[in-house]
């Protein structure tokens, strides 16, 4: 009957009987609270609520949780931890398996265990909006797909802090090889090649100056060492506080090639570099671990292809371990270039690390190395390819205390209407967005967006011609680890539209 002794079970049901008693009775002052009980609503589909569940102007509809229980709305089902056994010796899997990995990775059997919906990894990323795959969490934080290298993995850069720096590349005249620190300019270290070239000596240092009212930071490489590089000789720069790669001063000296401080076969914060673009969709790489990955199932790449500000997620169309080339099955976004990062994922090769999974398709069989013991751990896959929550041309709603999540696309979603509220509520574990809402006087207010695929938070409203206000608004609100899929052009608070306000988050 929907008492306190007797709650309604669904919440399908606790809706159906609210609209039932707003056309029997209406809404009275103050307006309606529908609480919710401790635990997990799992749900299979949206829970939509539209037009005939709005509240009215000082009688709100309010879905909450009940005062001193934990709610939570999810798109995910749960693992139980008994479906898990260790991959031993006898396995084909455990040869696959990194050294390290071996007697610490579990199997689980979904197929068998009922769940079969698995979704598609998919191309991704420059900004597009893409549903997600099936993903696993631990105690609600995503799990990494195995990939290499790892995400923490970094060795091979060089600062201008180090008494010695190896200049890589292939320019003409060859001014590569080891520079030694002899001093400071610019208030940073310089350095003089180990040997002269065309009977000059070079220098890499760094030089800041005014022109026209601005300040420009540049490193050089040059036959002088220090101030702006006279064009008598081949010199080559870099616009950056940073070392990295530089470009030459090919018009004013004949200077040609990019020597860089980065080493071909470094590893740069959880990225390998691209060692040699042959098409749009070919490249070469100089790591040997490109071996492993030959009988690889599905093989997926990331990378910033061309340019820092475009990335995207492509499978493999083969591996050639011999001419260590990958073909990716699609072009990126703007094609390939040399030097540029990229780590490859969705490898059973690579757990290599504990949080470290991978799904075998074809089979069914979900592979991991547990951040602990799994009997100690709640276990999760993101399955609904949908918002978890979508309230759609509603008005007057509240939601207060409420978590949503786990699902493999956004978490919450109001399309159009007026007046939709989130307060104290979170948001986490979203395929793509935490909250995406078009329409007029929507907020979201003292909650916490975390882990999602794309945006923390999208709003809309107003018209930009006309200028008329949308007055939706996001404060107090704390978002991070958003752009877990999608790294460029989606950010924690994206505002479209006019007249809407993000404060204080």
């Amino acid at each position: 009957p929907g008492t306190l002794e007797e709650p309604w079970q669904t919440l399908e049901g606790a809706r159906q009987n609210l609209r039932d008693y707003v056309t029997a009775t209406g809404i009275g002052p103050g307006g309606i609270a529908v609480y919710l009980r401790e635990g997990d609503w799992l749900v299979s589909s949206s829970f939509v609520l539209s037009s005939q569940d709005s509240g009215e102007t000082g009688r709100p509809i309010v879905w909450r949780s009940f005062p001193g229980d934990r709610v939570r709305v999810l798109g995910a089902q749960a693992l139980d931890s008994g479906w898990f056994s260790p991959v031993t010796s006898s396995d084909a899997e455990w040869n696959r398996l990194p050294v390290v990995a071996r007697g610490q990775v579990m199997a689980a059997d979904l197929t068998a265990n009922g769940i079969t919906d698995f979704g598609q990894l998919r191309y991704r990323g420059n900004g597009d909006r893409v549903t997600g795959a099936l993903e696993l969490f631990a105690d609600e934080l995503p799990q990494q797909l195995a990939r290499w290298p790892d995400a923490d993995a970094h060795d091979g850069w060089q600062s201008h802090e180090d008494e010695q720096i190896t200049l890589y590349g292939d320019p003409v005249p060859d001014v590569t090889g080891t520079y030694n620190a002899v001093g400071t300019r610019d208030g940073v270290n310089y350095f003089m090649r180990d040997g002269q070239v065309n009977g000059q000596d070079y220098y890499l240092y760094r030089h800041t100056w005014q022109y026209l009212e601005n300040w420009y930071t540049a490193w050089f490489i040059a036959a002088q060492d220090s101030g702006y590089p006279s064009d008598d000789h081949h010199w080559w720069s870099l616009y950056n506080q940073d070392l990295g790669t530089f470009n030459p001063a090919t018009d004013q000296t004949g200077a040609t090639g990019n020597p860089t401080t980065i080493d071909p076969d470094a590893i740069l914060w959880g990225f390998s570099l691209i060692n040699q673009a042959l098409s749009d969709t070919r490249f070469t790489v100089t790591t040997d671990r490109i071996s492993r990955w030959v009988g690889a199932e599905e093989p997926w790449f990331f990378g910033f292809w061309k340019w820092y500000w475009a990335e995207n997620h492509v499978a493999a169309a083969s591996i050639d371990a011999g001419a260590k080339t990958v073909t990716l099955s699609e072009e990126p976004n703007y094609g390939i270039a040399d030097s540029m990062p990229w780590f490859a994922e969705n490898l059973l090769e690579e757990i290599s690390q504990p949080g470290e999974w991978y799904l075998n398709r074809s089979t069914g069989v979900l592979y991991w190395w547990p951040p602990g013991d799994v009997n100690d751990l709640e276990i999760m896959v993101s399955m609904l390819e949908e918002p978890v929550l979508r309230v759609q041309s509603a008005d007057h709603l509240q939601f207060v205390d409420l978590e949503f999540g786990m699902g493999r696309h956004d978490a919450a979603a109001v399309n159009y209407g007026s007046n939709v509220t989130f307060d104290r509520c979170r948001f986490f574990g979203a395929g793509n967005d935490g909250v995406r809402m078009e329409g007029t006087n929507h907020s979201v207010l003292r909650s916490e967006v975390v882990d999602t695929g794309d945006h923390g938070i999208w709003m809309k409203g107003g018209d930009r011609p006309s200028l008329t206000p949308g007055n939706n608004l996001v404060e107090n609100t704390d978002i991070h680890r958003f752009g877990r899929w999608t790294w460029t052009y989606l950010p924690g608070i994206h505002i479209w539209g006019s007249g809407n306000t993000a404060r204080h988050n």
